[in-house]
């Protein structure tokens, strides 16, 4: 694994949200106005080449889930900084994610890579190392962002606010007698995605569709070490807002 995090939230920098609440019963829609408008794209960062116009508040790009249900709004009228809010739902808690990640890439990114380089980290699906929004090693980044808390959130409601990922290396397999083999790129595609296919980190047979015992390198193990300090909290008028200065120490 690289020693760098993505970030992956949904809540994020300098932009407040309501929050994705995951409750026992569905909880009500946000009732329609011209001020609240879905948004209606959802993005793979680790595949995905974007424009500069298609990131929301400029850092952002929305995904998950993108089924009736599960939505984003970009919420015009309560603003924090002078900028939308961005309101999530989720009506049970069966699908995985309705979040926004401040990990993107563009052309300009990866206009140095040829196109036999370009094939290779796309069947890797390593594309988004060469984007923005990573953290590396050692380094400190500070994210700051408001929560507008819906008066419809009880002691069953359950969510999460903002998540830190690892940035998966997935030239690294562990095999079915524990050996933990690391590839070039060149390799990787070669020798193992001509054998077998991944479902998520699971290695499966191409004739089968059954898990073979390989296990590939999707981000989240080992666990990342993270410092947190001065994290500094304020409620008013129904909205927290939230200052986290994060660092990477390493892995754990």
């Amino acid at each position: 694994m690289k020693n760098r995090t993505a970030f992956l939230a949904l809540v994020v920098s300098s932009v407040p949200a309501f929050f994705s609440a995951q409750a026992l019963a569905a909880p009500p829609l946000p009732e329609s106005r011209d001020t609240l408008v879905e948004v209606r794209e959802r993005y793979n960062i680790q595949l995905d080449v974007v424009e500069e116009k298609e990131l929301l508040a400029g850092k952002m790009l929305p995904v998950g889930a993108n089924k009736p249900g599960y939505h984003i709004w970009e919420d015009r009228e309560n603003r924090y900084n002078n900028q939308p809010s961005y309101h999530f739902y989720m009506k049970d808690g069966k699908t995985k994610r309705v979040e926004l990640s401040t990990i993107y890439t563009t052309a300009e990114d990866i206009e140095h890579l040829n196109r036999r380089e370009l094939k290779e980290h796309n069947a890797a699906k390593s594309i988004y190392h060469f984007g923005t929004g990573m953290v590396e090693r050692g380094e400190e980044w500070i994210y700051e962002y408001g929560l507008w808390l819906p008066s419809s959130m009880d002691e069953t409601t359950q969510g999460i606010i903002s998540q830190w990922h690892g940035t998966a290396d997935r030239t690294t397999i562990l095999t079915p007698e524990g050996e933990v083999i690391t590839y070039s790129l060149e390799d990787f595609n070669k020798k193992v995605l001509t054998k077998m296919e991944f479902k998520q980190n699971v290695g499966m047979d191409p004739k089968t569709g059954k898990p073979n015992g390989y296990f590939i390198d999707q981000g989240g193990y080992p666990p990342l070490s993270l410092k947190m300090g001065a994290v500094i909290c304020t409620f008013m008028h129904g909205q927290i807002s939230i200052r986290l200065r994060i660092k990477q120490t390493g892995l754990i």
